[in-house]
């Protein structure tokens, strides 16, 4: 697949896993550690810049080619839009968008992160936001403008109150995997069910 230079990915995975019980980034799905099969599918989608926020106390896998930078975030108060702030201040200057999918969307496929990424390149003035029937899920992309209000306590509750705040410009873009949708928090959804609701 063509790639997207001027998107950088943020890959969360600094949280506690409290309702899981384990590090999700290195549970295994279909034999892959999560965080792989998420950054796997994101460099299949086109988008090979990457910033991956975890723990330093994570005992991360094989990260695959070409690696992703990684950033710390060691506050065990911290919320993902702490993490998704942080990867912010260490993107390039010159990116355009800034895709968000949280390391727990362990489903997540090439093609979905393609075709958000491709309709962003068309509208990089929209929210694109990818959805799998009425339902929206991850990836996320936001345009540089909005990078103020991200940083701004409009978002301290996380970007869901982006999407809201800018409902105008969001644009969905419908995805055939439901994998769009599976964040994976609790042991139950690593057997196939899914939770639906965007948590960044």
């Amino acid at each position: 697949m063509s790639e997207s230079p001027g998107i950088v990915a943020i890959v969360p995975a600094a949280g506690r896993s409290t309702r899981m019980g384990r590090d999700k980034p290195t549970l295994p799905i279909d034999g892959v550690p999560m965080v792989r099969r998420v950054l796997d599918a994101l460099r299949d989608g086109g988008v090979t810049s990457i910033l991956l926020v975890v723990r330093s106390d994570l005992p991360l896998p094989e990260l695959g080619e070409p690696a992703p930078r990684v950033l710390f975030n060691d506050n065990p108060a911290a919320e993902m839009i702490d993490s998704v702030r942080l990867a912010l201040a260490e993107a390039p200057a010159t990116s355009a968008g800034f895709l968000v999918c949280p390391a727990d969307v362990g489903r997540l496929d090439a093609d979905s992160v393609s075709r958000c990424a491709t309709v962003f390149l068309r509208r990089p003035d929209a929210l694109v936001v990818a959805c799998h029937g009425e339902k929206r899920g991850h990836p996320l992309i936001l345009p540089r403008d909005l990078l103020t209000d991200v940083r701004s306590s409009l978002c301290d509750g996380g970007l869901n109150r982006l999407v809201r705040h800018h409902s105008a410009r969001v644009l969905e873009v419908p995805c055939a995997s439901s994998g769009v949708l599976g964040n994976m928090n609790t042991p139950d959804d690593l057997t196939g069910s899914t939770s639906d609701a965007p948590r960044a």
